[in-house]
């Protein structure tokens, strides 16, 4: 039987989603997963929907992680999915097709080797100077805007002499971050996929309130990871970690 399971949000989400696909497929179903919301001609659909557009497809394509696995890979538009969505709205139904979030699945081990080798080949990108830092990630722009960013104590708790920080929103971190007695080195590269990498090869990690630096961190080999005891008010995030955490 046919499962699809649809690819949509950041790469964090995208991760939890292609998860699912992943242990679909380990239980023998024949698991289709369409990546067109990941694609830059996903403008429009985005639009239409009032959803941040992320783009998300070139980290799929620089990891080369769709090669590695055994799932059946569509990238054209799919009316199904806009349907789908209204039906979930009225909170009916819809068997075999996957729109979600995903955050209390296993998760899969096949999944989870494929990413940390891919993580590894790509090491040689990080300057040797960040390799086993103290990283920590601020999610900033439309987390501000819609009022679930962090507050500003669980940055203060920070009990580091050094940090560099990641972050989607320098000019913020910039201003926020300002009031610590911290050396703090705000890493400006433009580039998500450069940023995830950073935050998979750190020492030390202190996680936004977000699945990007979530996944990040369970990639990591960091020897200690802060998160907040509480990511969203109005989401039940408590994902299936294999990693040590300390809550904050």
């Amino acid at each position: 039987m046919r499962k699809v399971v649809y690819i949509y949000g950041g790469w964090g989400n995208n991760l939890f989603q292609l998860n699912k696909a992943y242990n679909l497929k380990e239980q023998g179903f024949d698991v289709e997963i369409n990546l067109f919301m990941t694609l830059e001609k996903s403008f429009l659909v985005h639009k239409l929907l009032g959803w941040t557009h992320h783009k998300s497809y070139h980290f799929f394509k620089k990891l080369e992680i769709l090669e590695q696995s055994e799932l059946s890979v569509i990238k054209r538009f799919d009316f199904s999915f806009i349907l789908i969505l209204f039906l979930k709205k009225i909170r009916l139904r819809v068997n075999n097709f996957y729109i979600g979030h995903y955050f209390d699945e296993p998760l899969n081990s096949n999944l989870l080797y494929v990413l940390k080798e891919s993580i590894k080949r790509f090491r040689n990108e990080v300057p040797t100077e960040y390799l086993g830092k103290c990283f920590v990630h601020f999610r900033g722009g439309d987390f501000l805007k819609l009022g679930i960013g962090l507050p500003l104590n669980y940055f203060a708790s920070i009990n580091q002499d050094e940090i560099f920080l990641v972050t989607d929103d320098p000019d913020n971190a910039s201003f926020l971050f300002s009031d610590l007695k911290i050396k703090i080195k705000i890493i400006k590269s433009n580039s998500a996929i450069y940023d995830f990498l950073l935050l998979a090869n750190s020492g030390v990690l202190y996680l936004s309130n977000s699945t990007f630096s979530w996944w990040a961190s369970e990639l990591s080999e960091a020897s200690i990871i802060y998160q907040p005891k509480v990511f969203y008010k109005h989401i039940n995030f408590r994902p299936l970690t294999k990693k040590n955490r300390i809550e904050i």
